[in-house]
């Protein structure tokens, strides 16, 4: 695990100089969006910090089927078209998969992914402790992170694509992982726990889309 963290912090920094060229290459923003959007070729480059030696070297999945935890993988589409994936961790040995376990949400926060509550491993990772604990765990990625860069209708090289903030995550992203997760698990009510932008983004859905406070 030593050597994989040592990795997830060298690996960016190596590959820093051809995410930038990529950037530009792929997604041809013009200066407008870049400045209204506060979208640089460096917060690209630090946004691949957390996620890039998981994608690299294995995905969630991977990562938690090797350590024994069921794990299952969901495509959602939010109200304006973005497609996000949606992380599950349904079991562990200690805790194998049943339909009555409380379900959790976990959103992470700006330049970051699902695969931030997993990297330190099991019995150091929110992820695989609550999954130990009972919980049927869910990882959120929010649109634009490596996880969650779909549309229906754009590709991450249109400057449409890119015209959100943290409101409509939390407008959008948030209620149609919600409504997903209770879909699925048939609950009404689920926790949530959020760190940074995603904390952000939960306050705007309290307050844009009130309903929602009755499902956490």
């Amino acid at each position: 695990m030593f050597k994989t963290f040592i990795l997830c912090c060298l690996f960016p920094v190596i590959l820093g100089v051809s995410f930038t060229g990529q950037y530009h290459e792929a997604n041809e923003i013009s200066d407008t969006v870049i400045e209204d959007q506060a979208l640089t070729p460096v917060s690209v480059i630090l946004s691949y910090i957390m996620c890039t030696i998981v994608l690299v070297l294995n995905k969630h999945k991977e990562i938690a089927q090797k350590a024994d935890y069921v794990a299952e993988t969901y495509q959602v589409v939010t109200e304006d078209r973005y497609v996000l994936q949606l992380d599950r961790i349904a079991g562990s040995v200690k805790s194998p998969p049943s339909g009555n376990k409380p379900a959790v949400l976990l959103l992470h926060g700006l330049l970051d992914c699902s695969s931030t509550w997993l990297l330190p491993g099991p019995e150091k990772s929110l992820g695989f402790i609550l999954a130990d604990w009972g919980y049927d765990v869910w990882l959120g990625n929010v649109r634009g992170n490596r996880y969650s860069r779909k549309h229906l209708d754009f590709t991450p090289s249109d400057q449409k694509f890119w015209m959100f903030s943290w409101h409509e995550i939390g407008t959008y992203d948030i209620p149609a992982m919600i409504d997903h997760i209770t879909e699925k698990t048939e609950q009404k009510k689920i926790f949530m726990i959020s760190h940074s932008q995603g904390s952000t983004a939960f306050f705007v859905m309290a307050s844009e889309r009130p309903e929602y406070q009755e499902k956490i």
